[in-house]
């Protein structure tokens, strides 16, 4: 790779299972302004299934920057009962200091 060349940019993916009943959102890689758009459509659909409880799996969540919380935060308010499932700690400090664990609570 030259100096010349962009940078690759890291790939994020989203996925919609259900386990007991629940619907579960599988996120995966950097949560950021340049990946976020892509998962909108994943996001969307997931909202039309108006799920009473949701879960954001973030366990493959490597990094997560102010878009990657108003993408958790649009699906909170499309679904009030919204929790997270195992972030890891960069990502947990980042919702930590935010203040965001009452409104985005975790899962343990």
């Amino acid at each position: 790779m030259s100096d010349l060349d962009p940078p690759k940019l890291a790939a994020a993916t989203a996925s919609i299972t259900n386990e007991d009943g629940r619907a579960i959102l599988i996120l995966t890689g950097e949560l950021d302004l340049s990946t976020v758009n892509d998962l909108q459509e994943t996001a969307g659909a997931l909202i039309k299934q108006a799920p009473e409880r949701l879960i954001v799996d973030l366990t493959d969540v490597t990094f997560m920057d102010s878009s990657g919380i108003a993408l958790l935060l649009h699906l909170a308010k499309r679904v009030p009962r919204t929790e997270l499932r195992d972030p890891s700690p960069l990502v947990r400090r980042v919702l930590e200091i935010t203040g965001l664990t009452e409104t985005l609570p975790i899962s343990p």
